[in-house]
């Protein structure tokens, strides 16, 4: 007995005769596909008009698509816009503080936070579903965005920034996998290439008008004026994000939250959280604050190239891993994967390295980095 399904229509359909996209043409010839043909049809049929239209979406209806590319582009563009500011802001930051020596913290503890919280929110989500992971990084990125404006002391300044950094990194992954759960496999590359628009041009205003702002409005309202433009966000995350989207593996299996996080990789989380703070804090404090021999940067290299080591044994054996090793080595995933963090590397050297020329004295120092980068 062949199974039946009932489509969207409320016809009945038989998947074992359902004709496939290769399936056997008119003409009786079996279409199979060759090195030339399409891998997957552009097109489906509106059953209603008779015509053929592209539908590039999966689990929703054509404005809230819409609706949410938009708000996903947007969302992605503030989260980079801030990730960059720090490149020309901070000479303001730091005089005003008077502490010039901790410039450097300001931009990696933010780094440092969105690199490890990343793959965090992209595996809670599958366990919670996508949209509540996603306001409570909306949240908190609004309230540490407040936070920098208020800030009285560098380390509440620091402080602010290393959680800005978490809420920041969920806004752009969240975002990322949002995109993936709603747009089809054969057109996500379209939609990517949005996000990558937002993420030049995010980047490209963050550190061009980081300093300009800082001598025109003064550095607090740097972060003042993201205030708005984040709750305007957390709105249309709130209006337009649906509640179904991802595996939503609690409810799908019936579980509480309790017990389906008792699967959850909590040890490769720490793994990895070791392992890539120690990485950064070693790369960040040799040579800039200390040498390169001081017993701190050695140690903390150390302990993250053990971390390293035992990151990959423990990934190996987890049930559903926070990081899962075959990815680093499978192709295309392992080219793209590594491509990516050379050109950041390329990217990052270029944006955060020294003029060798002098700044002119008629131009204010914040407005002349902004200048120059």
């Amino acid at each position: 007995m062949s199974s039946i399904h009932i489509d969207l229509e409320g016809q009945a359909l038989d998947s074992t005769s359902t004709l496939g996209p290769y399936a056997e043409t008119e003409n009786g010839k079996d279409d199979q596909p060759s090195e030339t043909s399409l891998l997957l049809n552009r097109t489906e049929t509106n059953d209603t008009q008779g015509s053929c239209v592209d539908i590039h979406y999966i689990g929703v209806d054509r404005r809230q698509f819409r609706m949410i590319i938009a708000c996903m582009v947007f969302g992605n563009g503030i989260g980079f816009f801030d990730s960059t500011l720090m490149a020309s802001s901070h000479p303001a930051i730091t005089s005003y503080f008077n502490a010039s020596n901790a410039a450097s913290w300001l931009s990696t503890v933010f780094y440092l936070t969105s690199t490890v919280f990343q793959p965090l929110y992209g595996r809670i989500s599958d366990t919670t579903g996508r949209r509540p992971v996603m306001g409570f990084a909306i949240v908190l990125f609004l309230l540490t965005t407040v936070w920098c404006a208020l800030a009285q002391s560098m380390g509440s300044f620091i402080a602010a920034r290393a959680c800005c950094g978490a809420g920041a990194g969920g806004v752009i992954s969240m975002s990322m996998i949002i995109m993936s759960d709603v747009v089809k496999i054969e057109y996500r590359g379209i939609y990517q290439s949005y996000l990558n628009m937002s993420l030049g041009v995010g980047s490209g205003l963050g550190a061009a008008l980081g300093g300009f702002l800082c001598d025109r409005l003064g550095w607090r309202w740097v972060f003042g004026i993201q205030v708005p433009l984040i709750v305007a966000y957390l709105l249309l995350a709130f209006f337009f994000v649906p509640q179904n989207l991802g595996p939503n593996l609690a409810e799908s299996q019936g579980k509480t939250l309790r017990d389906s996080f008792q699967n959850f990789d909590s040890r490769g989380a720490v793994v990895l959280t070791v392992t890539v703070t120690s990485l950064i804090l070693g790369i960040n404090l040799g040579g800039n604050i200390y040498t390169w021999t001081h017993p701190l940067v050695i140690t903390a290299l150390v302990l993250s190239l053990c971390s390293a080591v035992f990151l990959v044994h423990t990934e190996r054996h987890a049930q559903r891993p926070m990081l899962p090793i075959p990815l680093l080595t499978t192709r295309p995933v392992s080219s793209l994967m590594w491509s990516n963090l050379l050109s950041s590397i390329v990217t990052n050297t270029v944006l955060f390295s020294k003029h060798p020329e002098p700044v002119p004295a008629t131009i204010s120092s914040a407005t002349a980095t902004s200048c120059l980068i």
